[in-house]
């Protein structure tokens, strides 16, 4: 949008979206599992009607089922600090090298680097909009193979791409010089292209995956509070990152930043690959499972 509008037109488009869904959520029921959880089985099982949005009573009751026997085992569980390493270690690691491999701080600041990417020929906007439009498409094609697929060769392949990419980007930007325009302007598809292969690899594996094994590997007892921790672990260095971004560039130069990303991208994939458990064929009570060292399972690439 910011190539067709300013960005005070852009806020003032963001106000009336976020009074909807204001309103919205005030409508919205509580969730089903936390009503189980503090033993009002009535209202949990009329919000469960409303999410699913059918009566039929086999369904319900098979779900409800499912939703108290979890609710049971969470409360009898005791995760010992092997569990627990497991289930807020990973994750977390996972978001601190989500950030680390800095995709959203040179996604949001791509308009100033549009020249780098994308050469002095190219539209400054058209350079944007191809970048800004290329995690909405892959995420969407994420959803639909994540389970096929599985988690863990996802965050492997994902990694592995974003780092070829980087590297080639940097390598790319090191040999330009504003002297030399035809050395520019003969790398500037190659910058471009490896841009977006950064920023596609990202959006189909580490950026949404990273937030899904948070959800399925945090254990369910006290979740909020380790989820909470967890994210503080995503949050803190894009912080960080965000305030010190143009220092760290200044220091390391541009194509030394974006090589330092691609040796932080090879560390995520040997971490997914030692260290991130394939949970896509799994039910949470199994994961939990797992977690307590009271199943094995296979890690298949």
């Amino acid at each position: 949008m910011g190539k067709f509008a300013s960005w005070k037109i852009l806020g003032f488009k963001a106000i009336p979206i976020s009074i909807i869904l204001f309103i919205a959520a005030y409508f919205l029921p509580e969730s089903p599992h936390y009503l189980f959880i503090i033993g009002d089985k009535g209202k949990g099982t009329d919000s469960l009607k409303w999410f699913r949005t059918t009566t039929e009573k086999e369904i319900i009751e098979a779900e409800v089922k499912e939703i108290e026997s979890r609710v049971d085992r969470m409360t009898m569980s005791r995760h010992n600090g092997q569990s627990l390493s497991k289930g807020v270690g990973i994750p977390a690691v996972l978001m601190l090298l989500q950030q680390l491999s800095c995709a959203g701080h040179l996604i949001f600041g791509i308009v100033s680097i549009s020249d780098v990417i994308g050469g002095k020929t190219m539209n400054p906007s058209s350079v944007v909009l191809i970048i800004i439009i290329t995690p909405v498409v892959t995420m969407g094609l994420a959803a639909l193979i994540v389970d096929r697929v599985g988690r863990r060769p996802l965050l492997i392949l994902s990694t592995l791409v974003m780092s070829l990419s980087f590297f080639l980007l940097g390598c790319c930007i090191y040999v330009q010089t504003d002297e030399n325009d035809s050395v520019l302007n003969k790398f500037r598809w190659i910058r471009l292209i490896s841009f977006v292969s950064y920023i596609f690899a990202y959006s189909f594996g580490l950026g949404p995956i990273s937030w899904l094994l948070m959800a399925e590997l945090v254990p369910d007892r006290r979740k909020g509070f380790y989820a909470s921790i967890v994210t503080i672990f995503n949050w803190l260095p894009a912080f960080i990152l965000g305030k010190y971004f143009l220092l760290f560039v200044y220091f390391l130069t541009l194509p030394g930043f974006i090589w330092f990303c691609a040796i932080i991208c090879i560390f995520a994939a040997f971490f997914s690959y030692l260290f991130v458990p394939e949970t896509s064929k799994m039910s949470l009570p199994e994961i939990q499972d797992f977690l307590e060292d009271n199943l094995k399972m296979n890690h298949p690439v």
